[in-house]
């Protein structure tokens, strides 16, 4: 396995080998085999609705994942974002949209929804308290960290009072403080808990800062509403997600042996980008293994439902390695499809997904 330590602000990766002494010999083994190594990068952002699917927008895990298949770096890039979400929100689905995912690196954007006070229900206090949100923090950090899995928190990012946003939060105190006397707490909330557990904190709220040249009224270049940051403002998220890699050129290399554990589907039938009628969608993934199930889960990028839910059933035939079958009744949108395989003993044996299926 591999161990990565931060160390003045760049990631150290060594690989662990395994000593056994049998008959007075040292037998060195790692537990990393050549498949391991081979199989893509897996990464995930896990967040509310900044790091969503926003209908067309290209959202800041497509934009990085664009520049990572530019560079020829064999990857899936997982969005784990649901708008609305608080971090107590997303404590609930931790383990089923991140842990069930397998990533091999996960970028943890959240905390607008968190900081939020309810004024209109004469609310005084934000949704979730700073010490909640840190502890929930907390708790991601280390489930991650004692997988050997690379977490990195991004800070949300400043926001800009709208005549629209006024009509709604326009009341003390936000009338006088603004939004971000609120967004700056917990965005120096989520750094100390990122110092306390040793894992890197990127400032995206610095860089929206920097982006307007510290001036407030040139933020809304960066945003569609005042909140939810456009393409530029997503842009300046995935440079900060790009940067990290770029930082660390030993992450791209390496593969958590939790993640391991489930092999590497690739997705042939439906096409990233494609377009296809309305009704059933045929798909074709070529797997590792036999599977006893198939699974997949489908998430919209506008409308309802908010995030992928739980894991279909998908009818399938398997043919010289390729598992082929139709999903049925999908409606003119566009959407993210996940897929994964399942052993005799109902262990994830294969995980893949594709973007961008658009149904007509």
């Amino acid at each position: 396995m591999h161990q990565s330590v931060l160390v003045d602000g760049k990631f150290q990766t060594f690989k662990i080998i395994s000593v056994f002494i049998i008959a007075g010999i040292f037998i060195m083994a790692t537990k990393t085999t050549d498949a391991v190594e081979a199989r893509p990068l897996r990464l995930l952002i896990f967040g509310a609705s900044t790091t969503a699917y926003r209908g067309d927008l290209e959202i800041a895990s497509f934009q990085a994942s664009g520049r990572l298949t530019e560079q020829g770096i064999a990857h899936l890039f997982f969005n784990s974002g649901v708008g609305g979400n608080t971090t107590a929100m997303a404590c609930k689905r931790f383990e089923r949209d991140v842990l069930g995912l397998f990533p091999d690196i996960v970028f943890i954007l959240i905390g607008t929804n968190d900081c939020a006070i309810d004024v209109w229900e004469g609310k005084t206090e934000p949704r979730v308290s700073e010490k909640d949100y840190a502890d929930n923090l907390r708790f991601f950090a280390r489930e991650l960290k004692k997988r050997d899995i690379t977490v990195a928190f991004m800070t949300i990012q400043p926001m800009y009072m709208t005549v629209d946003l006024r009509k709604i939060y326009g009341r003390p105190p936000y009338t006088e403080k603004g939004f971000n006397f609120m967004v700056d707490k917990y965005a120096a909330a989520m750094k100390r808990v990122a110092a306390e557990e040793n894992i890197p904190c990127l400032d995206v709220n610095r860089k929206f800062w920097q982006a307007a040249g510290n001036e407030y009224e040139k933020l809304p270049e960066f945003y569609s509403d005042g909140m939810h940051p456009n393409r530029k403002g997503q842009t300046i998220i995935a440079g900060e997600m790009l940067g990290l890699l770029e930082k660390n050129p030993g992450l791209l290399e390496k593969r958590s042996q939790y993640a391991s554990q489930a092999g590497h589907l690739q997705v042939e039938l439906p096409a990233a980008r494609g377009q296809y009628p309305a009704g059933n969608l045929a798909f074709k993934l070529l797997t590792p293994q036999a599977p006893a199930r198939l699974q997949y889960r489908a998430k919209p990028h506008s409308g309802a439902p908010k995030d992928f839910g739980e894991w279909l059933e998908a009818g399938h035939a398997f043919q010289s390695g390729l598992a082929s079958g139709s999903i049925q009744g999908l409606t003119p949108n566009t959407y993210s499809f996940q897929f994964r395989t399942l052993d005799g003993q109902g262990k994830v044996s294969g995980l893949g997904g594709v973007d961008h299926v658009t149904i007509k």
